[in-house]
This record gives C-alpha cells, structure tokens and sequence, in this order.
C-alpha cells in the first residue's frame, strides 16, 4: 500500500469517526472522537515519513580530520625545504579552504 492510499484511508476514517461521534453522541461519540484523532495522527505520521523518505539521506559530512593531517603535511613538507612563504600560502588556502566549507 502506498503511503497516499494509506493516508487517504485514515483520513476517511477520521472523517467517519467525527461523522459518528456527533450523530451517536455521549460516552460512545467521545469514543469516536478519541478514535478520529487517533487516524488523523497516524495520517500526519505517514505523511512525514513519506517527506522524509524521498530526502534521501543527507550528504556526508567534510572529513576535516583528513583535510588538517593533509595541510600540516604540506606546510611541514614546506618548512623542511626551507619555503616559508610556500607555508605561508597554504596556510591562507587552508584557511580559505575551511571558510568555502563552513568549517
């Protein structure tokens, strides 16, 4: 069954809940009632999962671990070669970098 069918069954049977609680009346119409929240609760549920089902999953998260370990491989790789200012230049694109992925 497909969540629209699904939703359009319990929204009837909300509907035919209210319809028998004001026609019955008493303790058996507050049942009713009781009855017609109840599916008018599963339908708002079984429309939410359907929103979020066709999401999809969310994308991953940057690996900010792997992008630090990478950027002080470079700048001590620099560093070692005596480039100071190539280890300048990385650490500003580092920076740059984290800013573009809102680091």
């Amino acid at each position: 069954m497909t969540p629209t069918v699904a939703i359009r069954r319990l929204l009837l049977a909300a509907a035919a809940a209210a319809v028998l609680a004001v026609v019955v009346g008493g303790p058996l119409g507050l049942l009713a009632m009781a009855a017609g929240l109840v599916a008018l609760a599963s339908a708002a549920a079984v429309a939410m999962r359907a929103g979020w089902a066709g999401h999809g999953d969310p994308p991953p998260a940057p690996d900010l671990e792997r992008l630090r370990a990478a950027h002080l491989a470079e700048v001590d790789a620099a560093l070692d070669a005596g480039r100071p200012d190539l280890a300048r230049d990385l650490v500003e694109a580092h920076r740059q970098e984290l800013r573009r992925r809102g680091a």
